[in-house]
């Protein structure tokens, strides 16, 4: 579920989560979802919600690691490095738009 739902998946190549990739995917009814997971880098997090067709995404990335932000929108992936950082998206005509 974190993988999915809320995202979180690892980058092989930087193993031991110093770089992951955030691209969470909405679906089945969910309007929102938290998920956190403790790496030995420091805790990860997302969450997200739906508002009036507005998707909201909050990440925590530790301390000496970065992350790839994917929205469910299709907008360009951002890359983002420690700290908490906040995105928004278009969530208009997503359930027609083919998620990777």
């Amino acid at each position: 579920m974190y993988r999915v739902i809320g995202g979180l998946n690892p980058d092989e190549a930087a193993p031991g989560w110093r770089h992951f990739v955030v691209r969470p995917i909405p679906g089945g009814g969910l309007t929102w979802a938290k998920v956190a997971y403790e790496s030995v880098r420091g805790l990860i997090r997302s969450e997200w919600r739906i508002e009036r067709d507005v998707f909201i995404l909050e990440v925590t990335v530790p301390p000496n690691t970065t992350a790839t932000i994917h929205l469910p929108d299709g907008s360009a992936p951002r890359r983002v490095k420690s700290g908490l950082h906040r995105f928004q998206g278009s969530m208009t005509g997503y359930g027609t738009r083919r998620t990777r």
